[in-house]
């Protein structure tokens, strides 16, 4: 038996970072959008006592890493072993901010439901998405929403789909801890900024024109302080004709947006000639499915 699915990477079209929180961590409010820059996953059922390996064409640690954990806490949750082989062809870059792990993470935890219904109850694979991380449950449920909380709270949106884009990824990778570290110290002393609230936001998302957002992260002044790079890719974008550019979450990636399709394929010519990793991606209007075989 095999199950097939797509891990889509996200960005960030708004990111406001909040106060920090008693748990260490701080509060957001995002609009989270998904676009089909996929990671593609394959897991394939094996003889008992195979345990789980997992294959790729990119470095990990075979006992550490986001899907494997998925997999251990589907297990211990429907105390069931589980012996299968999961191959993942990636395309999302590493620590670009564009959530490849999470959203791998959320794909892996969709097949094992699709392969096994009924082991984990639907209350427990919410406590399994949250204990994999911030971004994880957003992933797992929808394409597009206004992200709260650390990241565990979930306002699905209707997906505006009449805009394209194109993502740079720098070719490095941004702590997001160091990045927490150099806002906070930003900050420090500072007047708090008037932010917009989730009505605001939502009201912007649904119904405003779309050169009309006026969206922006938390983490762009300090991002760009320590990478200039970033700012002059963004400058790049502005002048291969988006309408608007800045890093998904701490970065590293950038991305773009266009009005129409034609403008970006362009825009993406155009970047393609100066930057490695450049893709034309496009919003999705809802999430991948898993297909059972």
């Amino acid at each position: 038996m095999t199950v097939k699915t797509k891990a889509p990477a996200k960005i960030n079209l708004h990111l406001d970072i909040l106060e920090r929180r008693a748990d260490g961590y701080h509060n957001l409010l995002s609009i989270f959008q998904s676009v089909d820059l996929f990671d593609t996953l394959i897991i394939n059922m094996k003889k008992k006592g195979s345990g789980c390996i997992i294959k790729g064409g990119f470095p990990f640690p075979q006992g550490e890493n986001i899907v494997k954990k998925a997999v251990e806490l589907f297990e211990k949750a429907g105390r069931k072993e589980l012996d299968m082989e999961i191959h993942i062809k990636k395309r999302i870059p590493f620590g670009a901010g564009l959530g490849g792990g999470s959203s791998d993470a959320a794909a892996t935890v969709s097949c094992l439901y699709t392969l096994f219904p009924g082991v984990v109850a639907e209350e427990k694979i919410q406590e399994i998405l949250e204990d994999l991380g911030s971004d994880v449950p957003y992933f797992y449920y929808t394409a597009a929403a206004l992200v709260s909380g650390r990241g565990e709270i979930i306002k699905p949106l209707i997906p505006r789909t009449d805009y394209h884009l194109v993502v740079v990824y720098p070719g490095f990778q941004v702590d997001t801890s160091l990045a927490y570290q150099w806002l906070d110290k930003e900050r420090e002393g500072g007047k708090k900024e008037k932010l917009p609230g989730e009505d605001d936001l939502i009201t912007m998302y649904r119904s405003e024109e779309k050169e009309k957002w006026g969206f922006s992260n938390s983490f762009f002044r300090v991002i760009i302080n320590q990478y200039p790079a970033i700012y002059t890719i963004i400058s790049d974008m502005y002048s291969s004709g988006a309408f608007y550019g800045n890093i998904s979450g701490s970065g590293s990636a950038v991305f773009g947006l266009y009005r129409e399709k034609y403008q970006a394929k362009a825009g993406f010519g155009c970047l393609k000639r100066k930057y490695p990793f450049v893709f034309y991606t496009n919003p999705l209007d809802k999430k991948p499915v898993t297909v059972l075989k």
